[in-house]
């Protein structure tokens, strides 16, 4: 596979602009933006320190961390933060934008669980009803191990990783097949559950894909139609789609593993615009203001702007713990804790989540912090098992920490100068 380097130049060029925090070389090319790191959004209530945030942005980029990197902050409802640093792709010299539209991998899973809590909304289903109830092929499956008992797992089931299916099979990739034809391709190839439902936690997303085809079958529409529908076009979610096309595609790229010379590899291609196969796991692609916009509607409970568009219930059943007890055979979070497509950072003591996040494997990382009304969308494209710390702890922190300082005292008449507007 091709590698690349970036010409030595410009990563000279790129630390000197860094180091004196004048230029917009890493920064997104917004005219109405202004042009110094501490400033804040404009429509934003007051303005906050997030000069470490910038600095750490553009350290990972200097650094060949990332190839390219993202972040956008919304505390109390506003915008007080974003900013976009290095490149989408690095050999066609595409720089890394607020509006670049990346590979969400597991960050979909979110999004997919409150299509679920949707049709539950509805009353179409129930958390508790069995897949089998629409899907007769998924009635009384065998259990590995456990010669003549079965089983029937449910929804709620299928969105915690509970339900005993395996985690991952190759049919969920196949970018020929229809979400309901690598449903009837996964059961082919896996017709026993590997546990119990409901006794141990397995991350991954033939569970997901069970279910989504459910809900094909219950809205009579596919999957991402349904998904355009109740939220996408509600949310003004625009960009947001398994299956990039036309002036989308140019607007994505590649995802770059970092190598220990400073290079970067391509690990996994950008999308062609051929995709069948809705993943529903794992397969959306999306924009910073995009997947923004769906926090909101979790942080308000359910709300959109004047638009109701999930009942509380199903916002809050969403963050509330669904593993407790469980035995957990693979999680890349550890013995942690998960809602329904979403993983539980820290709870209440009614196990409801406080801060919750949805990280997927090409290094995206959005979070909401309830207690500091804080909104975090981050945005790479590089394996997590390489970038986990920076996007997951570091960078988080540095911004939760900004946000506690508040904002700076006003400027002092004479001594001090707001900051320049980029002409």
């Amino acid at each position: 596979m091709k590698r690349f380097r970036f010409p030595s130049a410009v990563l000279i060029c790129c630390a000197l602009l860094l180091a004196s925090s004048r230029g917009n070389a890493f920064q997104v090319q917004d005219p109405d933006k202004l042009s110094s790191p501490n400033a804040a959004v404009p429509g934003a209530p007051t303005t906050y320190d997030f000069s470490k945030v910038h600095q750490l942005l553009g350290e990972a980029v200097s650094a060949n961390k990332v190839a390219g990197i993202s972040v956008l902050l919304i505390h109390r409802g506003k915008i007080v933060f974003q900013e976009a640093f290095g490149q989408l792709d690095i050999e066609g010299r595409v720089p890394f934008t607020a509006d670049s539209i990346v590979n969400l991998a597991s960050s979909t899973k979110w999004i997919s669980a409150t299509a679920m809590m949707m049709l539950v909304d509805d009353g179409k289903i129930s958390l508790d009803d069995p897949v089998s109830k629409y899907f007769t092929e998924f009635a009384n499956l065998p259990i590995q191990g456990a010669p003549g008992e079965k089983a029937n797992p449910t929804f709620r089931q299928c969105f915690s990783h509970t339900a005993g299916f395996v985690a991952q099979s190759p049919e969920l990739g196949f970018p020929d097949l229809s979400l309901r034809e690598s449903v009837t391709a996964i059961l082919k190839s896996h017709p026993e559950l590997a546990a119990k439902p409901g006794a141990e936690f397995r991350y991954g997303g033939v569970s997901y894909q069970v279910a989504g085809a459910v809900i094909e079958r219950v809205s009579g529409m596919s999957f991402e139609e349904f998904l355009r529908k109740r939220i996408f076009t509600q949310l003004g979610m625009n960009d947001t789609t398994f299956n990039p096309s036309g002036d989308q595609l140019r607007r994505t790229g590649p995802v770059y593993s970092p190598q220990a010379d400073g290079t970067f590899h391509i690990v996994n291609l950008p999308p062609d615009g051929q995709n069948r196969n809705s993943r529903v796991a794992g397969g959306l692609y999306s924009t910073l203001a995009d997947y923004a916009h769906f926090l909101e509607l979790q942080w308000r409970i359910g709300r959109f702007r004047n638009l109701q568009l999930l009942s509380q219930e199903s916002a809050i059943q969403l963050r509330t713990d669904q593993t407790k007890g469980m035995h957990y055979v693979d999680s890349p979070g550890g013995a942690t804790h998960y809602g329904l497509g979403v993983w539980l950072d820290e709870m209440d003591g009614h196990g409801m989540g406080t801060s919750v996040s949805d990280g997927g494997a090409f290094g995206t990382y959005p979070w909401i912090d309830f207690h500091r009304e804080l909104i975090g969308v981050l945005f790479t494209q590089t394996p997590r098992a390489q970038c986990k710390d920076l996007v997951e702890k570091v960078i988080p922190t540095a911004a939760r920490a900004a946000i506690d300082a508040g904002p700076p005292p006003p400027l002092k008449p004479g001594i001090e100068k707001p900051a320049r507007r980029v002409p």
